[in-house]
């Protein structure tokens, strides 16, 4: 989905997956525990929270009725295009 840090609130085996099979790091990776403070005015939140989901689905059907969303268009480009181009995000 693109540079950041991504959390597990479960299924620690996703985080090992993630780090062996899917970023394939070279040198290792680390799984720590760590306790988030966040709000939903401050990050956006594509799991637990629908406004921001149905925010990200929107902003999808925007691109595609302009003709710029393709097979291999992905979570990372929507959001980069919800950032760069539309003045309702604030996260």
């Amino acid at each position: 989905m693109g540079a950041g840090y991504y959390f597990w609130d479960s299924f620690i085996e996703n985080a090992h997956w993630w780090g062996e099979e899917i970023r394939q790091y070279r040198n290792g990776y680390i799984i720590c525990q760590a306790e988030c403070d966040f709000t939903d005015e401050e990050c956006l939140d594509l799991v637990g929270n629908t406004d921001h989901l149905s925010e990200l689905f929107n902003t999808f059907e925007l691109m595609k009725s302009k003709g710029l969303i393709n097979r291999k268009t992905t979570v990372n480009r929507v959001i980069s295009y919800l950032k760069n181009n539309l003045k309702s995000f604030e996260y």
